[in-house]
């Protein structure tokens, strides 16, 4: 199964949104290589499978409240679904930032958006848990990179 995540719609003058490995070790001074500026990011995964996926926004002036969405469901052919609430979408911090943090609840952010400082790079895990009835084929979304209204460059 290959599900697709198009990240569309005006970008921040301030930002760069790239999508990379999720393997590949990132840092906050990370920027984006040639290859890793595009607007789709590839998942392939079977069904009962939890198949991760990152993307990263580098920003060069302070971005706050960003947030990372699906616009709703992962569609297929004809009328399949894949329900939004498959995807997690996490803060991926650096391992030495974890200190004092209590559990994974609070890396989770479907409730609070994270500010990027300037000249930082922040790394978001997309988690896709897909059905085990889940019928194969490519699905597709909007993954919607957003701040407060206002915000935007």
């Amino acid at each position: 199964m290959a599900i697709t995540l198009s990240a569309l719609g005006p970008r921040p003058a301030d930002a760069v949104v790239f999508v990379g490995n999720y393997l590949e070790r990132s840092t906050r001074q990370t920027r984006p290589r040639p290859d890793q500026l595009t607007d789709v990011v590839r998942i392939t995964a079977a069904p009962g499978e939890y198949e991760p996926a990152a993307v990263s926004i580098r920003a060069s002036k302070l971005l706050p409240g960003v947030r990372l969405a699906l616009a709703g469901p992962l569609t297929g052919d004809g009328s399949r679904e894949i329900p939004a609430e498959a995807v997690t979408v996490r803060i991926a911090d650096p391992f030495e930032t974890w200190t004092g943090k209590k559990d994974l609840e609070q890396f989770l952010l479907e409730t609070e958006p994270v500010d990027i400082p300037a000249e930082t790079t922040r790394r978001f895990w997309l988690t896709v848990k897909v059905p085990t009835d889940a019928a194969p084929g490519i699905y597709r979304a909007t993954l919607i990179v957003g701040m407060p209204m206002g915000q935007v460059g």
